[in-house]
């Protein structure tokens, strides 16, 4: 299993590639398995927010609901 800090980090380097529509499909991949913690769901919002494109940054803000 992984831990939350496990977590944080493969989303937080999830949230450097550099395609919108690539980081976008890539956080909703992992918003389905995550676990629905304070600190996990903070370090998702702030990958998300990396995302320009307004259709993906909704895609992937969605997701982790």
């Amino acid at each position: 299993a992984i831990n939350e800090d496990e977590w944080i980090a493969l989303i937080s380097e999830a949230g450097k590639v550099g395609s919108d529509f690539e980081k976008s499909g890539l956080l909703t991949h992992i918003a389905s398995r995550m676990p629905r913690t304070e600190n996990v769901l903070s370090t998702y919002t702030r990958a998300a927010k990396t995302i320009n494109s307004e259709m993906e940054y909704g895609r992937a803000l969605k997701a982790s609901e």
